[in-house]
């Protein structure tokens, strides 16, 4: 008979924790380290809006393998802080020589471009192979008007200049105006609608205009419809 005694379930709970602990606390190799830093080389592309708190210098995006997500961090930030988040980069704004800075299952990126510094943190990483998830979530190789040689010549055109224009889908919309600050839905006759609401500054304490339209409506898949921006904002600014 095997005694149930406290010492023996501890002894046997330990040994568990022990096979666990490799699965459950993998962390990148110093080869895995030294590849994700050759994929950051050179100049990259953002697919995603940046924001970042310059007062204490750190990242509001957070980037999984699985998802991106800034607003639960701003949500942390004390009103004050939180007018001190700048949102300078967004997509197809370049990044250079990206340092990394390594942490428990996690990384930052630390760039800059010919402005000023970038900052994101990658999160949840256990294999090379999450990092490069968190890696094309976040970043494009060239612009990303080249990254979809599939998409109508005037969409490619508009991306690149940074416009909208009717016609687009969300995801090519996106890569002008990125995030929208808050999206309605409602229901048109059984069509889908819904309607973006773009940043429309950089920041509180930065009243530069984004130059982006005041709405965007989409029925359906496309894009119909969007409301210009504010007179003297110019258009496609970054």
């Amino acid at each position: 008979m095997i005694p149930e005694s406290p010492s023996w379930l501890a002894a046997v709970a330990c040994a568990l924790w022990l096979l666990a602990a490799p699965a459950l606390h993998a962390q990148l190799s110093p080869a895995d380290r030294r590849a994700a830093k050759e994929m950051v080389a050179g100049t990259l592309y953002l697919r995603l809006d940046v924001p970042c708190d310059y007062y204490r210098v750190v990242p509001m995006l957070e980037v999984s393998p699985d998802s991106a997500d800034s607003a639960r961090k701003i949500a942390d930030l004390s009103e004050a802080d939180r007018r001190n988040v700048y949102w300078i980069f967004g997509p197809n704004d370049t990044v250079s020589s990206i340092s990394l800075r390594w942490g428990y299952n996690s990384v930052r990126l630390w760039g800059e471009d010919h402005r000023t510094e970038v900052m994101v943190d990658f999160v949840h990483l256990k294999t090379l192979e999450d990092f490069k998830k968190a890696f094309d979530r976040t970043f494009s190789r060239v612009p990303l008007q080249d990254a979809h040689p599939e998409w109508p010549a005037e969409v490619r055109k508009a991306v690149a200049e940074r416009r909208v224009i009717e016609g687009m889908t969300r995801e090519q919309a996106a890569a002008v105006v990125g995030t929208p600050v808050s999206v309605e839905t409602s229901n048109a006759q059984g069509v889908e609608v819904e309607v973006w609401h773009p940043r429309s500054t950089k920041g509180e304490h930065n009243a530069v205009s984004t130059g982006f339209p005041a709405s965007l409506r989409f029925q359906g898949s496309k894009l119909v419809m969007n409301e210009p921006a504010p007179p003297g904002a110019p258009a496609g600014a970054k």
